[in-house]
């Protein structure tokens, strides 16, 4: 009906256009027929907890996948099904995103009566959001990229910052009751992840809460990068929670206790901190060739370390139960000691309870009065037996350990 070269190039013009829904319409000429031909193309955004699985993945190089970062993404305003169903699911679930049953979590922006499909939870945007929020899945298995572009489909999940704010508005939404638990439990999980991008460390995909992260990897959010999304983001819901996030937010975290640690020191006290000064955070301590020589180890790199109070903490996890790992860990412990440090080691256990993390921070501030002196002292133990802030730390503590 129509010449192989002419429709090839109609063809190939329509496929470079790049957009969110692009519905084309054109006539075979030349043929008789007056039926117009249509032809969409489609951008599926994921959000929500795929958003945070596919982060995840890709940061631990995941073979099955890879993101191409900040890539342009149109605004889906429109959800078919039928091809979400029939291409994108499939394919979501030969790259482990998605789980039996799951429903696929997808982001549309405009405005209008909810809409509902079986099998798609949809997550409706009326606000702006700014130019680089969006990062592309590739699927490195050929046949998976083959069936996306044959289908004219793209698939991009939400980048880092945008994951955040997503977190944050989740649980603003869920914490309804409480004035509190309004304000202390999305800044603490808006923080976790935020500080889970800007670290060295992902949490397990599939199990955030109870999987073993993994750990040494580059980071994939700055500081500066998640304050710029916020200024641009305009006013949206979750957009205050998120300033709190980045004030507070420190780079190159090394674990999720870390970060517990570090929160429910330096947070103000209406969030469950103890507004203590903000310290280093995995920083190596700079030591003279005089003081190297006291030393075994080679280098000291302190989990987090106030310079000022020359007093360090050091979190051991699991990785840290092995013989050598118990010897090495006395070691550095004398190291410190030798250098006039005093370090406080933590584990899990030091914060199973509200009682037990009250007592290992109590014991970090104790060494500060020595520096501060009495208006120090006075302001915490206000701060440990007031039954109001016991209970903002309590939030603090269960929402990072919780954070999905």
């Amino acid at each position: 009906l129509c010449p192989p070269q002419a429709f090839d190039r109609q063809i190939s013009s329509l496929m470079s256009v790049t957009c969110s829904f692009v519905q084309v319409e054109f006539k075979l000429s030349g043929t008789g027929l007056d039926t117009p031909y249509t032809l969409v193309f489609m951008d599926i955004i994921l959000t929500d907890i795929q958003a945070r699985r596919v982060q995840r993945m890709a940061r631990q190089s995941q073979p099955c996948l890879r993101l191409i970062r900040k890539s342009p993404c149109g605004h889906p305003t429109a959800c078919p099904a039928e091809l979400i169903e029939q291409v994108v699911r499939p394919v979501l679930e030969m790259l482990d995103i998605i789980r039996e049953n799951e429903p696929v979590h997808v982001r549309i922006f405009g405005t209008g009566r909810k809409t509902t499909y079986p099998g798609i939870q949809l997550h409706r945007t009326t606000a702006y959001i700014p130019s680089g929020s969006f990062d592309e899945i590739v699927a490195s298995a050929s046949e998976l990229g083959l069936t996306l572009k044959e289908a004219g489909v793209r698939i991009f999940v939400d980048g880092p910052s945008l994951c955040v704010l997503g977190l944050i508005q989740t649980n603003l939404a869920k914490t309804t009751k409480g004035q509190l638990s309004r304000k202390v439990h999305p800044f603490a999980q808006g923080l976790t992840l935020a500080s889970e991008f800007c670290g060295t460390y992902a949490c397990d995909p599939h199990s955030p809460r109870l999987g073993k992260p993994t750990y040494g990897i580059p980071p994939v959010l700055t500081i500066e990068e998640l304050r710029s999304f916020s200024d641009g983001v305009g006013p949206v819901t979750g957009a205050t929670v998120l300033h709190d996030v980045v004030t507070y937010l420190e780079e190159l975290h090394a674990s999720p206790m870390e970060v517990l640690v570090y929160a429910l020191a330096v947070v103000r006290p209406s969030l469950g901190g103890l507004s203590l000064p903000r310290p280093e955070v995995n920083k190596p301590l700079d030591l003279s060739a005089k003081q190297l020589k006291m030393i075994t180890h080679k280098q000291i790199t302190p989990d987090l370390y106030w310079k000022a109070y020359e007093e360090a903490v050091e979190y051991d996890g699991s990785d840290h139960n092995s013989e050598e790992a118990i010897k090495r860990d006395k070691r550095r412990i004398v190291d410190y000691q030798t250098l006039g440090i005093t370090v406080f080691p933590a584990t899990k256990d030091c914060f199973k309870d509200t009682q037990s993390a009250d007592a290992y921070m109590r014991s970090i501030t104790r060494h500060m009065e020595k520096y501060e002196g009495a208006t120090f002292r006075r302001r915490m133990d206000r701060l440990f037996k007031d039954e109001g802030h016991r209970t903002r730390r309590e939030m603090l503590r269960k929402a990072i350990q919780s954070c999905p």
